[in-house]
């Protein structure tokens, strides 16, 4: 999850001592772009606007040096990863992008090692997955949309976590697979299989429990009853309905 420092922090704060109900929050703070990248309608706050809103949305840099300064402040502030772009046509219709440079890449690839966090690229064209893989980011975040035809690009835009699932089964993947994918394939990525990911003595106890069987027909996902984190029911849809 991306935000301005403070303000994720914050929430994470406030999540884990329990004052609201909310998810495990894996933050790459703000997100590390070029001077006119995406997201383009993001813009750089000044010193007052930055203070009243927790930070920078996004940052904008154009210089290796800058990228490792960034970068180290992002993970000082709390960031589990950092997050970058590869975008080279405008999705607001400006036209050709600029992007931040190779050496700025590689500079951030270093940070993220040095500071032992994960290295990640928010990518819609083919060209930005072909980037992320030249230089070693650890996940390349959406898809390629230049792969897909107008009905797949809307799914995609609307799409939430049951959708996400169901299309892995229609890509392929058995329904025990992709409910994989969902849970211990991702705690992995993000270096917390030792915590989260499956129902494991020594791990959190969080789940959820859903109406049907998930590993014989996937769209069981949607039936949510309950949700439990760390042994505690956060949500019953019965109590949800009552009031």
């Amino acid at each position: 999850m991306g935000a301005f420092p403070k303000k994720i922090n914050k929430w994470r704060r406030n999540i884990d001592g329990r004052k609201v109900v909310g998810p495990r929050v894996i933050t790459a703070t703000s997100f590390i772009t070029s001077r006119d990248g995406v997201p383009e309608m993001a813009p750089t706050l000044n010193f007052f606007e930055a203070f009243m809103a927790g930070g920078q949305f996004v940052e904008r840099l154009s210089d290796p040096k800058k990228a490792r300064q960034v970068g180290n402040r992002l993970v000082d502030q709390g960031a589990n990863w950092l997050k970058t772009q590869y975008s080279e046509e405008s999705f607001l219709f400006h036209g050709k992008l600029s992007n931040l440079s190779d050496e700025c890449f590689k500079a951030l690839r270093e940070t993220a090692d040095t500071r032992e966090v994960g290295l990640t690229m928010h990518h819609t064209e083919i060209e930005g997955f072909k980037k992320g893989t030249q230089i070693g980011v650890d996940t390349l975040e959406h898809c390629a949309t230049g792969l897909l035809n107008q009905k797949d690009i809307d799914s995609f835009i609307e799409k939430n976590m049951a959708n996400e699932l169901e299309h892995l089964t229609k890509a392929g993947f058995s329904d025990i697979e992709t409910l994989k994918a969902a849970t211990s394939v991702n705690a992995d990525i993000i270096g917390m299989s030792d915590r989260v990911g499956s129902i494991e003595r020594g791990k959190h106890a969080d789940f959820t429990i859903v109406k049907g069987d998930p590993i014989t027909e996937i769209s069981a996902v949607r039936n949510i009853q309950y949700v439990v984190i760390d042994g505690v029911t956060v949500f019953d849809k019965h109590k949800s309905t009552e009031s």
